[in-house]
């Protein structure tokens, strides 16, 4: 019967060690962050604050931002 999912029985008496499952969840933990540093985190997720903050931080410390002191300077900067 196919229902889309897989399933893997594991033999008690099999080899399989702890750290070779240490190993992999090492191994899932660094693909996952890998993948989320290529892709965009989901909006607003905690994970898209983070990158969002460091992003905006740096961007400040490189001097790439505009000071508004008054309204008029706002109008100019928002072309209205």
């Amino acid at each position: 019967m196919s229902n889309g999912k897989t399933s893997a029985t594991i033999d008690l008496d099999s080899s399989v060690a702890i750290s070779d499952i240490d190993r992999t969840i090492k191994f899932l933990e660094d693909l996952k962050k890998k993948i989320l540093a290529v892709n965009s985190a989901k909006y607003g997720s905690d994970e898209w604050w983070k990158k969002s903050d460091a992003k905006a931080i740096e961007e400040y410390k490189k001097g790439n931002f505009v000071t508004v002191t008054n309204d008029k300077q706002l109008k100019e900067f928002l072309d209205l």
